[in-house]
């Protein structure tokens, strides 16, 4: 195994996409690094992509800043092995992460995560039976294991034809999850399925809100992303013609205005700390929105939208979307986030006027 800075720069990245994002994915890898770069895809959600000299942390700093935002996850790979020779037993690929763990020098704990991204898999375990193994094997030779949390991160990717072993930095990974897959659990409190999309997002970007003040939640029926906002010590402007839950009904710090977002803006005379909106719309309508209610923001203050994908033409939408609200924001993040379905999430900051 070879782990000079000149073998990572030309060796293979590994990149996580929803599954019908492939296309999109590669077509901004193509606009940040080239029309010649290599492309493959590898499973249903994952892809390889490989250009002289990038390197992972070139492609990472691509995906915050462009941003590209239909890739989820990074990954460094260093070695593989075909699927069907370890398809039995986990003989060689432990191996091959005991290999790589003593290769990379890395003294601190080291976050270990396996995924699959096989479709019919010819594996006959799963990935959290190969994760404990190979767990308690590093751990019998002297590495301390975790889940996430540490400076890099082992990872071990299952596909069809080759499975796919490397070591990086977690900042490079984008997501400190394996192949940017985020569990989380449905609480009995939960109103709504769309609070996962607010709680990722604060996950993934380590967002914060404003402890207090005033929020407007746009199309919030029946109230999933108010009772994430509530959670946050805001009060909320629920703005929706259908009903909220009735949980929210009875909480003195929401308001629910029974009528269309565009006639609220008109019409209100508040000024809101964040506005959200999670709005089944055109994704070029619902960003217009957003400029026209950028008066009625703060400066400075955040708006987090979802941009619906109703097209084929993903990534087309998307650019058109934030060039029209880069007219009053800036924009902080923008991500294909894993509970997003056929849909992107992004972060905006009003510009001071």
């Amino acid at each position: 195994m070879h782990t000079s800075a000149a073998s990572v720069a030309t060796s293979p990245i590994i990149f996580s996409f929803a599954e019908d994002s492939f296309h999109a994915a590669a077509d901004e890898l193509r606009a940040a690094f080239g029309k010649t770069v290599t492309i493959e895809r590898l499973g249903h959600d994952t892809g390889c992509f490989a250009a002289a000299g990038v390197d992972i942390a070139q492609v990472a700093a691509a995906c915050l800043q462009r941003p590209v935002v239909f890739i989820q996850h990074l990954m460094q790979e260093v070695m593989s092995v075909p699927s069907r020779q370890i398809a039995q037993t986990m003989t060689r690929v432990t191996e091959m992460t005991l290999d790589l763990a003593h290769a990379a020098g890395v003294a601190a704990p080291i976050a270990l995560q396996v995924w699959s991204s096989a479709g019919d898999t010819p594996f006959h375990y799963r990935p959290d039976e190969l994760r404990r193994h190979l767990a308690q094997t590093l751990g019998e030779h002297g590495f301390t294991i975790t889940r996430g949390g540490q400076s890099h991160i082992l990872s071990v990717c299952l596909t069809s034809q080759q499975t796919l072993l490397g070591i990086n930095r977690t900042e490079h990974a984008l997501t400190d999850w394996p192949g940017g897959r985020i569990g989380l659990a449905k609480s009995t409190a939960q109103i709504s399925r769309a609070e996962f999309k607010l709680e990722e997002l604060f996950k993934v970007f380590a967002l914060t809100l404003p402890q207090h003040g005033l929020a407007l939640d746009l199309g919030a029926s029946p109230g999933g992303w108010t009772h994430i906002l509530r959670q946050q010590g805001l009060s909320v402007w629920a703005v929706d013609p259908a009903n909220l839950d009735p949980r929210l009904t009875t909480d003195p710090q929401v308001q629910h205005a029974q009528t269309t977002a565009a006639v609220f803006l008109a019409e209100t005379r508040d000024v809101f700390d964040i506005i959200v909106n999670d709005m089944r719309m055109i994704p070029d309508m619902s960003c217009k929105l957003l400029v026209q209610g950028a008066r009625r923001l703060k400066p400075n203050g955040l708006a987090i939208i979802t941009l619906k994908l109703f097209r084929h033409e993903a990534l087309e939408d998307v650019q058109h979307s934030l060039m029209i609200l880069r007219e009053a924001y800036d924009i902080l993040h923008a991500r294909q986030l894993s509970h997003n379905r056929h849909e992107v999430t992004v972060v905006a900051r009003r510009r001071p006027s």
